[in-house]
């Protein structure tokens, strides 16, 4: 069995206790001097560990980003990573009950920050050699959509003979993620025309009735047989109850299994035309990320991580395809072959009850380090 596991065992609390800092140090996308702050201490995790200044990549509205080159070797790999989180401030508590952690992010994905700096400190600690040059990208934005990020992923990605996404696994069954779906965002908005609801309602326009019409349309476009989901996750619009609606819009969500798929979403949301003549609608946004689709090289890849976890950590390790999209849809988007999920076991990505499995933390860094090993 594994001596970097041994060791990553040994320092379970160690790792916990700077994933509690990480935590504790919340970082919602839209908050930029909190994002900013959890990436000043993931850079003086970086100094402290393996003394490199991390270069930041600053940005004027989103958080700012990191990067850090770790390593020697003929071999690139990039080690990606996100630190902004969904979670309002202050939302959820973080807590420990036995073996399971609980936290704003922990799952999604700090803890698979954590993880990422023990694997090479375990490398480094069980008198090994880095056979690798690793670069370690921590970026800000991949919770809306990764807007500023993206050329920096896309960048070093072509630049890399592999890349390794520290996103969660599949629930608490481990699995990696060999194939996400692509997404698409959209805002439509609608403009129509006031008036007294109660003395001249046929003056008015309502935006509302119109967007409501408009939402039948809309989730008809969805193709569940193909892979295609469509939903409407926001509606704001009016300002009184007794006022015909001059102004409404809505926000969907798209996730496709096929490129044609986004193509096809793409024509239908752009011709969308007014009910009522009256109102004007506008469609804002767009396809975000495409699908992340298994290559051949990917699959070699997640065949010599489930060998590692077989011969040398002992466990069966699984491939999944998901719904959700990450930053790895932009590394397989460029021809990298791509491993995705090699962050924490646990469950509740976005949802109340987000948490680890503690025990995974060790298993889970020491995998990574094995797989930089293989390289």
């Amino acid at each position: 069995m594994s001596q970097i596991y041994d060791y990553l065992k040994a320092h379970q609390q160690q790792m916990l206790a700077q994933v509690e800092q990480l935590v504790r140090s919340e970082s919602p996308s839209t908050d930029k001097s909190m994002v900013d702050a959890c990436g000043q201490l993931i850079a003086r995790m970086v100094q402290s560990e393996f003394g490199v200044e991390p270069e930041v990549f600053h940005q004027s509205e989103q958080g700012d980003h990191l990067c850090a080159r770790v390593g020697q070797g003929e071999k690139k790999v990039l080690i990606l990573a996100h630190f902004d989180t969904v979670w309002e401030v202050g939302r959820l508590p973080y807590r420990v009950d036995g073996d399971v952690a609980f936290g704003p992010g922990i799952f999604d994905m700090k803890s698979g920050i954590v993880q990422a700096l023990w694997a090479l400190k375990a490398i480094r600690a069980c008198g090994q050699e880095l056979p690798v040059e690793v670069t370690f990208l921590f970026t800000s934005d991949e919770e809306i959509g990764s807007p500023s990020s993206r050329p920096i992923i896309e960048e070093l990605a072509k630049d890399s003979d592999i890349a390794l996404v520290v996103e969660p696994s599949v629930g608490k069954s481990g699995a990696l993620k060999v194939a996400r779906k692509g997404t698409a965002d959209y805002l439509i908005q609608a403009h129509g025309i006031a008036a007294h609801a109660g003395n001249h309602p046929e003056d008015g326009a309502s935006a509302i009735h119109e967007l409501c019409a408009q939402v039948g349309r809309i989730i008809e476009l969805q193709d569940p047989a193909r892979g295609t989901t469509v939903n409407v996750g926001k509606v704001v619009g009016g300002s009184r109850s007794n006022v015909v609606a001059d102004h409404a819009a809505i926000e969907v969500d798209v996730r496709f299994a096929e490129p044609d798929e986004a193509a096809r979403i793409e024509a239908e949301m752009r011709s969308l035309a007014s009910i009522d003549e009256r109102v004007t609608l506008t469609v804002q946004g767009g396809i975000n990320r495409l699908p992340l689709h298994q290559s051949e090289d990917s699959r070699k890849l997640f065949e010599t991580a489930k060998q590692i976890a077989a011969t040398q950590l002992g466990f069966q390790l699984e491939s999944a395809r998901v719904g959700g999209g990450s930053d790895g849809n932009f590394t397989a988007g460029v021809g990298t072959p791509t491993l995705d999920g090699l962050g924490p076991v646990g469950d509740g990505p976005h949802a109340e009850h987000e948490h680890i499995v503690v025990s995974g933390l060790p298993q889970r860094a020491a995998l990574l380090a094995h797989l930089l090993l293989e390289m």
